[in-house]
């Protein structure tokens, strides 16, 4: 395409002034070629309208005289617009405009290529002088040669426009020193940027350079330069430039030495390239490439094929037992793999990460020496093509758990042990509690064991008597096999209370709970003179427990409470056990008593070990109940009533199948 800027409109206008001013009656034009078009170039004398109408037109056979001369190569002289078949597209155009004949000439290039066409119009039919074949062929000359002129001036223009935009891209300053007068002879614009120089002031000088030079590569960078000069060679250099406002670029400086025919030395041309980004990621690639060496996991970049190291890292090499890096990329990747692990490998995880980027979790490397299998937390990651987003490589971090494995076990250990002493502690504070209840169980037992003795007396009459009386002796002995099992079941409870088993779990009601414990502690109650008021909830949800446990706690909470209550004098000696629904999936458990109460200061101390408000007590047992609350997922605490007295109380989940 021919560009055209406001310069060449003007001189083309002057052009077409000046033929018409020496021909007269004539109307010039000249249009420039734009690919297969014609553009509007110089006309000052057409009309607007015209001139507007025939930009752009298209080259061709028969394209009116001037787009058919572009096309033919040759001048196409068309006498009569309105007879002439050429202009056939055109001619309502012309007549318009009363423009009757146009000669039309192409301009051509000095490559011989067309790239205008110069025309002249009359307003009447006519052919050509002589004279005007002589103005034509000068004309066409002149626009030529203005026209190839302001092409290469574009086109030099366009070329230091590219070459600056380079250099702003590249970071690259170009210099040329004159080696005779010692003084620079042209700095581009980058140039200046780099060093900090003000482009609008003259060329800077050696001195100017020098300054800007940082001060701990100043000397050697001058002695380099001379040196150069003085051998006529090639320089190739990388220092410090140091801006006044203390930014420090780096740059990398080449010069090459440019001779005369007789082969002295006239100019040094030479190139600055401002390195300092490069620099700065070489610096972070740096740093990056150091914390992966010394990082203490593995860290590693793999193929897609089969997962082979392309990079594994000293600790990655030291973690698998590997002596150097010719051994780790011989391994493809499922080897790296504890066997019982490489199955999963296959089939979820490798899959997962190339779908969704990245995985994460544990599982165990393969010691290459000793073939033992190395807990690790395992991450990997899909590397993608930042171009193609296609996946080219996969990432991997990987920790060494092994300690924390230990640790866990040892944990899990220290808490079975824990869970056994606990369950030690509690069973003894059972045993301590049964033996607190000798007199009450003697009771329980003694009243079935007297009915039996009583009924099989009177069994002995009835068989003995001189009409044998068999119905009351069966009706004597159905009393004492009663008798008997309530014996039984109060020796059952005595035993599971002071049996040392395992925690089981079961759906229970905690009213029947309540019950049971209440059957062994009755008479403790009645010695004590205690008045119990039972308030159990009617439609309780089962919970989910250990029978025994909870019976502990129970049984642990109404002997304190009937402790509490028996110092008590010149006030009712009471004590109340309520259950009741707490929110929608718990259940609440409180036994109130009316004894001295409880300091504000130690409701909280009541709990820990070892602390008790009885002279003959050892301070475990609330200790042990809220171990055993807690454990079961509720939470036992103690407020004091007013005036007196305290409630101890404890929530437990509900069944999980029953819960709202």
């Amino acid at each position: 395409m021919v560009a055209k800027g406001d310069s060449l409109a003007e001189l083309l206008d002057s052009l077409c002034r000046l033929v018409e001013a020496q021909a007269g009656g004539v109307l010039a034009s000249i249009l420039l070629v734009d690919g297969d078009h014609l553009r509007h170039g110089g006309g000052p004398s057409l009309p607007k309208a015209y001139t507007d109408a025939i930009d752009g037109t298209v080259i061709g056979p028969s394209a009116a005289s001037c787009g058919t001369a572009a096309y033919r190569g040759e001048p196409v002289i068309v006498e009569d617009i309105a007879t002439d078949p050429l202009w056939a597209d055109y001619r309502g155009l012309a007549l318009a405009h009363s423009l009757r004949a146009c000669w039309s000439t192409p301009i051509f290039s000095s490559q011989g290529k067309v790239i205008a066409t110069f025309a002249m119009y009359h307003r009447e039919p006519r052919r050509p002088t002589r004279r005007d074949r002589e103005i034509m062929d000068q004309i066409t000359y002149l626009a030529g040669v203005t026209i190839q002129q302001n092409l290469a001036q574009e086109k030099l223009s366009r070329s230091e426009a590219y070459l600056a935009e380079a250099q702003k891209l590249t970071h690259t300053g170009i210099w040329v020193w004159d080696a005779r007068t010692r003084r620079a002879l042209y700095c581009s614009e980058e140039m200046f940027r780099i060093f900090g120089l003000d482009p609008q002031q003259d060329l800077p000088s050696r001195k100017n350079f020098r300054q800007r030079v940082h001060p701990e590569d100043r000397d050697w960078v001058d002695k380099r330069f001379e040196r150069s000069i003085r051998e006529r060679v090639d320089s190739f250099d990388e220092y410090r430039v140091l801006l006044p406002d203390g930014t420090v670029r780096h740059i990398n400086s080449s010069g090459h030495p440019v001779f005369d025919e007789d082969g002295g030395l006239i100019e040094f041309v030479g190139t600055a390239v401002d390195v300092t980004e490069r620099k700065g990621a070489e610096l972070e690639r740096r740093r990056l490439a150091s914390l992966v060496e010394q990082a203490a996991d593995l860290m590693a970049i793999a193929d897609l094929s089969g997962g082979t190291p392309l990079y594994l890292n000293k600790a990655g090499m030291k973690m698998v037992g590997f002596d150097s890096w010719e051994e780790a990329r011989s391994r493809r990747g499922i080897h790296y793999i504890f066997p019982a692990d490489r199955q999963f490998v296959n089939d979820v995880l490798w899959p997962t990460v190339l779908e969704k980027g990245s995985w994460s979790g544990e599982i165990c490397f393969r010691h290459f020496k000793t073939g033992d299998p190395i807990p690790v937390h395992y991450s990997a990651f899909r590397i993608d093509d930042p171009e193609t987003g296609q996946p080219v490589n996969i990432g991997n971090v990987c920790r060494d758990i092994t300690e924390r494995k230990r640790a866990e076990a040892k944990a899990r250990e220290n808490d079975r042990r824990y869970r056994e002493m606990q369950t030690e502690l509690a069973h003894a504070n059972r045993v301590a509690a049964m033996g607190q209840l000798t007199a009450s169980i003697a009771h329980e037992v003694n009243q079935p064991l007297t009915g039996v003795i009583t009924y099989g007396d009177a069994c002995l009459r009835w068989l003995d008597g001189e009409v044998p009386r068999i119905d009351q002796a069966r009706n004597a002995v159905e009393q004492m096999i009663g008798s008997a099992r309530r014996a039984s079941d109060v020796i059952a409870r005595i035993r599971a209370l002071s049996r040392k088993d395992a925690l089981e779990t079961a759906q229970l009601d905690i009213n029947k709970a309540i019950d049971d414990v209440i059957t062994l502690i009755r008479e403790e109650i009645n010695v004590h003179g205690v008045s119990l008021q039972l308030d159990l909830g009617a439609s309780l949800p089962p919970v989910d427990g250990d029978r025994i446990q909870l019976q502990q706690v129970i049984m642990n909470l109404l002997m304190n409470g009937i402790q509490a209550t028996s110092r008590v004098t010149g006030r009712p000696r009471e004590l109340r056990i309520q259950t009741l629904e707490h929110g929608s999936d718990q259940i609440r458990v409180a036994v109130e008593d009316s004894g001295p109460g409880i300091e504000p200061e130690n409701i909280d101390r009541v709990f820990k070990a070892f602390y008790t408000t009885k002279p003959d007590g050892i301070g475990m047992g609330l200790s042990i109940c809220r171990s055993i609350v807690e454990a079961h997922g509720g939470r036992l605490w103690a407020t004091a009533n007013v005036p007196h007295g305290a409630t101890f109380q404890f929530t437990l989940p509900v069944n999980a199948d029953t819960a709202p």
